[in-house]
């Protein structure tokens, strides 16, 4: 059965781009089983960070992130002042902010998470929120 939506966190989409992942195939079916993907704008920046750390090839990173944007199912969440605000009120470092960003779109629209991410799954379930993994 299908799940309608979530907000997907960057991880998940980094194991799913990355083939070598230990966990690729548990993000390919996780997001195959979503109607909905609801993406904040910060996480595609967070993934393309964070995909130079890991050393992913530029192009293959292109291509998939395109299919993703080009994916009918998906819901691209521009980032509004307040939510940024709100983030910025937290810290300054990326990856931190799209935790923030997570949450907080996940709060707003009442949505699970989808994380493989430990510690943001441990905050999401301490706000009341659904996580996914």
């Amino acid at each position: 059965m299908a799940l309608k939506s979530a907000i997907i966190h960057s991880d998940i989409i980094l194991h799913l781009i990355d083939e070598e992942s230990k966990v690729h195939e548990k993000a390919v079916k996780l997001i195959e089983n979503l109607r909905e993907l609801l993406i904040p704008s910060i996480v595609f920046l967070d993934v393309i960070e964070k995909a130079k750390k890991i050393k992913l090839r530029s192009e293959i990173l292109k291509i998939k992130l395109k299919d993703i944007l080009h994916n009918p199912r998906l819901i691209f969440i521009p980032i509004q002042p307040e939510a940024l605000s709100e983030a910025l009120d937290k810290t300054l470092a990326l990856s931190s902010l799209t935790e923030y960003i997570v949450l907080y779109y996940a709060r707003k629209y009442v949505k699970p998470i989808a994380t493989f991410d430990v510690k943001l799954q441990t905050k999401a379930r301490r706000l009341g929120l659904i996580v996914i993994c």
